[in-house]
């Protein structure tokens, strides 16, 4: 699925499908383009081929993580870091729930987690993105 352009300020997901997410890349990021190139056509991307955390000013372009079953402390460790008001955690093709236990630092401390398949999640990232909320996506690509 493709999505159309928006005025999300930061990173944002472009197009899913089972295999890869691209995510445009916010002009304040420095990218090897073409200077000479028509600024407003300028559009800058990251092909993501397997899991990453992404909020709207960051983006961890590896997360040792491909399926939801190994999902541990560790792995939600970069999430916390980032201080989200709202985690979205996609778990591939298909929703899958992990071990609640692992997810219970994240509610003692009133931050809302949702768990939701990796389409889902990159929709939904999107909306709360273009909402300002301090929302910070951990997507699993499993192939």
């Amino acid at each position: 699925m493709k999505f159309e352009k928006d005025l999300i300020a930061g990173y944002r997901i472009h197009a899913y499908d089972t295999n890869e997410i691209i995510l445009a890349i916010p002009s304040s990021v420095p990218t090897n383009v073409d200077e000479s190139a028509d600024e407003q056509s300028q559009e800058n991307f990251y092909r993501a081929s397997q899991s990453f955390i992404v909020t709207s000013d960051t983006l961890i372009k590896t997360w040792p993580l491909t399926d939801i079953n190994l999902l541990d402390t560790n792995h939600l460790t970069p999430v916390h870091d980032l201080n989200p008001e709202l985690v979205l955690l996609g778990t591939g093709r298909k929703q899958q729930f992990p071990d609640m236990q692992l997810l219970t630092t994240f509610y003692n401390q009133g931050i809302g987690v949702e768990v939701m398949d990796s389409a889902a999640a990159c929709r939904t990232f999107n909306i709360l993105a273009g909402e300002g909320r301090k929302v910070v996506a951990g997507i699993i690509i499993d192939h």
